[in-house]
């Protein structure tokens, strides 16, 4: 992990590097493989709240829950094998959806079976590697109206209260789980040092 810290600090502000050096720190000491997988993907995370708005602490903060790091998703392991890091469902790649058919067949190799809320076995997306999963992210997030509101808002918890009325989850306390692994971790102190960065 620490060749990782050395490549961030090339990118991006020595300020910015020991925030994140310190979140990353924060979090390896109650789990350590969830500190090293935000590590993997940080620069994306902050190249997508740069570039597409969606501001690093509900990427990562959805990444611990979803890909069942912090034991919040059974199902995480599954997921977490096959760099479905958000636990998005498959439709299909001919299946219109708000994303374009490029970016979807660019990102997604496949599907996996996995048991869900849904009431059976449900369609999860294969993705290429983590780059991919992250780019499909923040076109899932931004494509559309589902969440438009919120496209200039850096505010973690709206985007929190967004994903949960737009339907990204079907557990009725999504939001509340996801506003309180931010705050755990202080994940919304990267979003302001981006702010103040660029």
């Amino acid at each position: 992990m620490q060749v990782f810290f050395l490549l961030v600090s090339m990118f991006f502000s020595n300020s910015l590097f020991c925030n994140l050096n310190s979140v990353l720190s924060n979090i390896s000491k109650d789990n350590y493989p969830a500190a090293k997988k935000i590590s993997d993907v940080s620069h994306i995370a902050i190249h997508n709240m740069i570039e597409y708005n969606v501001p690093f602490s509900i990427t990562a903060g959805q990444i611990l829950l979803e890909s069942g790091i912090t034991n919040e998703n059974p199902y995480g392991t599954i997921m977490s094998q096959n760099n479905n890091l958000f636990g998005i469902k498959y439709y299909g790649l001919d299946i219109p959806t708000r994303i374009p058919k490029s970016i979807r067949s660019l990102c997604i190799s496949g599907f996996v079976y996995a048991n869900d809320d849904c009431g059976g076995r449900c369609k999860f997306a294969k993705f290429r590697n983590n780059y991919f999963a992250l780019l499909y992210h923040a076109h899932f997030l931004t494509c559309g109206d589902t969440y438009i509101k919120h496209l200039h808002s850096s505010d973690y918890k709206g985007w929190a209260a967004a994903l949960q009325e737009g339907g990204y989850a079907t557990d009725v306390n999504y939001a509340k789980k996801l506003i309180f692994v931010i705050e755990k971790y202080q994940l919304n102190k990267i979003d302001e040092r981006i702010r103040n960065t660029y």
